[in-house]
């Protein structure tokens, strides 16, 4: 079944002014991107130059519990916006690790700020490690910070999903108006649906670009949220200690190949990025990050 979105008019990614040519040329060429015609972006050159930093949030609650820690899929998102960041020149990138969140969706509080300080404390040692200028942050810091214009809240929505639209909003306002969001076709509440959900309530659109979704080991439910994990036995977790070869090892031939895939995807992008002359495959790469990891 096809995603379900409000009737808006997707803005289209080809619109023939220079300054958003290179990002352009990025999402039809780099392949962590997703392409075609089934999952379209929403950028216009007009919200990339009123923008000067790109984002994205990381959730920690997955199905109503809390997350079991982050996927190694997450670097799909911390890739694709240091490629998203060189493309349009940028000086730096925010990533958010979504505790406000949580609490609107019912979390309890401390156990919420517990696990999103954990998340907060892991993405800004990669970050470190592979030396992209992204600040990461607590959502919640964002009510303290007298830079950022806060727009009513949605009134007529749940408030986990108000929550979310009002964030978005926010920094949209404050120039933070590129998202680095995920899709999967086919899905019902990835991030278009938000995007779009955003744009009906706002009257506005925030930029967005679509990576593709994370991996999972287990056959029945192949395909998941890159940065939140409901069941750490069928994920490869960012973490020292996690042994990528023994895990893929143990897993069921289809998974462990289609995890592969996206392991090459993200090994790739990260000798790219960080110009490593290291590359000995997708998993060695990626284990090499992990062991470097305080």
């Amino acid at each position: 079944m096809r995603a379900a979105h409000p009737s808006f008019t997707t803005l289209p990614v080809s619109d023939g002014v220079p300054r958003s040519a290179p990002l352009q040329r990025l999402l039809h060429s780099q392949e962590l991107f997703v392409r075609g015609a089934h999952v379209p972006h929403r950028i216009t050159a007009a919200g990339l130059a009123q923008s000067h930093t790109a984002w994205f949030g990381v959730g920690v609650m997955a199905g109503g519990q809390l997350s079991h820690g982050l996927p190694v899929d997450v670097l799909v998102l911390v890739y694709a916006q240091e490629l998203a960041r060189r493309a349009q020149g940028w000086s730096s990138s925010l990533i958010l690790v979504a505790d406000d969140n949580a609490h609107a969706a019912g979390g309890d509080v401390l156990a919420v700020r517990r696990r999103s300080i954990q998340a907060q404390a892991r993405l800004a040692a990669v970050i470190e490690r592979l030396g992209f200028p992204a600040d990461v942050r607590l959502a919640s810091s964002l009510r303290h910070d007298p830079t950022i214009d806060t727009p009513p809240a949605p009134t007529s929505l749940p408030p986990y999903v108000a929550h979310q639209l009002l964030q978005t909003e926010a920094l949209r306002r404050r120039g933070i108006g590129l998202k680095i969001g995920w899709a999967l076709s086919g899905a019902m509440l990835d991030e278009r649906y938000f995007d779009d959900l955003h744009a009906r309530e706002y009257e506005s659109r925030v930029g967005s670009v679509y990576t593709s979704g994370g991996c999972t080991l287990d056959v029945r439910r192949p395909r998941a949220c890159p940065y939140v994990c409901a069941n750490p036995n069928a994920r490869l977790l960012l973490q020292p200690g996690e042994d990528l070869a023994r895990k893929l090892a143990h897993a069921p031939v289809a998974a462990a190949r289609r995890y592969g895939r996206l392991l090459g995807k993200l090994a790739r992008a990260h000798c790219r990025l960080t110009g490593s002359d290291r590359y000995r495959g997708p998993v060695a790469t990626l284990q090499d990050l992990l062991d470097d990891l305080p």
